[in-house]
């Protein structure tokens, strides 16, 4: 039957029947095919033997349905128990079995229901024909093991197996760890079953006869990136190796670039204290410096939006528990006229709020003196109104947010530092609730929480008066630059004895260009920055790390991309020219109008991005146009 959602009722009446079609079938034996989840020739649990595994369609989703053969009471045990372990986790990163059955008979079957993987698992990838990976497919997919890992190490559970083949890919990209057969609880003192691992895959300790860990686990994820990177297995040092090399139990590639190279050595230490844990994995270089700059000017394909997602998977997990599962509520009443001063003081309750469990309830709005009940609209319609009223003064007081001439938003240099931060907790807030901050916020405030200096494009979207007086700077002739009579003071050290000059005006603009969007407004961006993360960090601790992750245009996307962009609204208003003189040019603009319309929501939102500076669609009095030529 199928599994429970939590919070259902258990009254005894089973769940309804699902529409079942059975599209392929086989057998497998141990140790043969992919892992658990993935092709129909998806091998079973290290122990447990041939089986049955059948690829089926229930409600029109494609699921794998794998019959495990009942011998015995012990079988069933152990069967259940490996489901337990799998369920007891709730990470997108860790398969789930979504149903589970017993087919009575001369010999019983328990079928159990997983997630299709259709890319199978790794081990292609690793060791077989195809092509090695690019490097930066290879740093999503370890990226998001390890958040496994990390979500496994929180519960307590070792899985004492990681390897390719326990290692799966769903069509859309993302990393599954699968197979929890031998895995073990932190009270266990002994394995289910008598299998260790898989030999090629073993820390040495665990070799030697010592017990498994999550150290052990770490050991496992060093060899498969390994595999992944080099295409062949980590070779054993020189049997002469002193010093480091010494106490690792592999040898590094030559050829390894820096950083994979010094996240090797700490993976495959011969002391299992001295590997890292899947978190401070992931703050590592290797995962902090993303390798996907760069993909559009190489022309390959731009996987940013897995580390978006990454963090949105993470906070619905959260909020899906939190909301549903305990049904608990925050209800906070705000004026529409002054809501500003009301809802940061809100905010600002939330975030020192013990624990973060009022940050992570279910809102409820009321707006005062109105009737209504809030169900999710007067919400979206509190953060819309809020955000929008940020450069806008409560009764006088001075505005949060400043747009010169009617550009981007950035902090006021004046305004109040506890309020920004209240701000800050909005935001976060609001991504954890599915909303979006409706403000028009400068790209450098994102630039800002990676600690990147802002550009010239940020200072035209935020002040395009200054913007052309810089330009007209840097295009003027040099002895006219010398006549300006200008000089590095408050921009560097001793710089008012620093006159700028032909020659060094690049570096005049560019910190000029800093301390207006950044430095001179820096305790209020600090504020909000802190408040950001402070509010994400109460939301859910495992969002820290992937938040180090993030480049300010994914900061931007997270916060303010949730607004919906149609590919028939970017199309609607966009320009072609000299593309119907014949049918290829139609035939062109027909290819570019489909493939506009088979992008992703995200990367529509990237389009907007790339175009306009924001993530969304622009007001409706300054519609976005895309405009196409052809030459000839």
């Amino acid at each position: 039957r199928r599994r429970r959602d939590e919070g259902d009722s258990d009254d005894g009446d089973e769940p309804p029947p699902r529409r079942a079609r059975v599209s392929e079938s086989g057998a497998s034996a141990a140790g043969a095919g992919a892992g658990a989840g993935g092709s129909p020739s998806a091998a079973p649990s290290a122990s447990r033997g041939v089986h049955i595994v059948r690829r089926a369609e229930l409600d029109g989703v494609s699921v794998v349905l794998k019959g495990y053969p009942l011998h015995d009471a012990a079988s069933r045990a152990a069967l259940e128990r490996e489901i337990r372990v799998v369920n007891a986790i709730d990470h997108p990163a860790v398969i789930k079995v979504s149903g589970f059955a017993i087919e009575s008979g001369v010999a019983p079957t328990a079928w159990v229901e997983l997630p299709y993987a259709a890319r199978g698992d790794l081990q292609a990838a690793c060791s077989g024909g195809d092509a090695a990976l690019p490097a930066w497919e290879v740093q999503s997919l370890m990226r998001q093991a390890l958040c496994g890992l990390s979500a496994l190490a929180r519960a307590g559970i070792v899985h004492k197996d990681i390897k390719p083949g326990n290692l799966l890919r769903t069509g859309d990209g993302r990393l599954l760890i699968t197979d929890f057969d031998i895995a073990k609880g932190a009270d266990e003192a002994t394995v289910t079953g008598g299998a260790r691992g898989t030999p090629g895959y073993m820390a040495p300790e665990v070799q030697m006869g010592g017990s498994s860990s999550h150290a052990s686990d770490m050991y496992d994820i060093g060899v498969v990136l390994h595999e992944l990177r080099f295409k062949q297995p980590p070779a054993p040092p020189p049997p002469d190796a002193m010093g480091e090399a010494g106490e690792l139990a592999h040898s590094i590639p030559a050829d390894a670039e820096e950083p994979l190279a010094s996240l090797l050595k700490q993976l495959f230490a011969r002391d299992p204290a001295a590997r890292p844990s899947a978190e401070a994995a992931l703050m590592h270089p290797y995962f902090t410096q993303s390798l996907t700059a760069g993909l559009v000017d190489r022309g390959e394909l731009v996987e940013r939006d897995r580390k978006v997602k990454a963090v949105r998977d993470a906070l619905a997990s959260v909020r899906e528990r939190h909301h549903w599962a305990h049904g608990e509520e925050t209800s906070i009443v705000l004026p529409r006229h002054g809501i500003v001063a009301a809802a940061t003081n809100a905010f600002a309750g939330l975030l020192v709020a013990h624990d973060g469990k009022r940050l992570r309830r279910r809102l409820r709005v009321t707006f005062a003196g109105e009737m209504g009940v809030d169900a999710g609209g007067l919400t979206t319609e509190m953060y819309h109104l809020f955000f929008s009223s940020l450069a806008q003064g409560d009764d006088g007081a001075p505005a949060l947010f400043e747009a010169p001439d009617g550009g981007t938003w950035l902090p006021a240099r004046d305004a109040d530092v506890e309020a920004c931060r209240a701000v800050g907790a909005a935001m976060a807030k609001a991504a954890y609730d599915g909303r979006c901050v409706t403000a028009p916020l400068c790209p450098s405030l994102f630039s800002f929480l990676c600690g990147v200096a802002p550009t010239m494009r940020d200072v035209q979207l935020f002040d395009p008066a200054l913007a052309r007086g810089y330009a007209q700077t840097l295009a003027m002739a040099p002895d006219d630059v010398a006549a300006l009579g200008l000089d590095f003071e408050g921009l560097r050290e001793g710089g008012a004895d620093v006159v700028v000059t032909a020659a060094n005006r690049d570096a005049f603009v560019s910190l000029s260009i800093a301390r207006d969007l950044q430095g001179s407004r820096l305790a209020q961006l600090t504020a909000l920055r802190d408040g950001l993360r402070a509010a994400f960090a109460a939301l859910s601790a495992e969002v820290a790390p992937l938040l180090e992750l993030l480049a300010p245009a994914d900061w931007q996307l997270l916060l303010c991309g949730d607004a919906y962009v149609g590919a028939d609204a970017l199309l609607a208003p966009s320009v072609w020219r000299n593309f119907e003189r014949d049918e290829a040019g139609a035939r062109t603009r027909e290819w570019l109008e489909a493939a506009v319309r088979d992008m992703t929501a995200d990367q529509l939102r990237r389009l907007c991005q790339f175009a306009t500076g924001a993530p969304r669609l622009p007001p409706a009095d300054r519609p976005l146009k895309l405009a196409a030529w052809r030459d000839g």
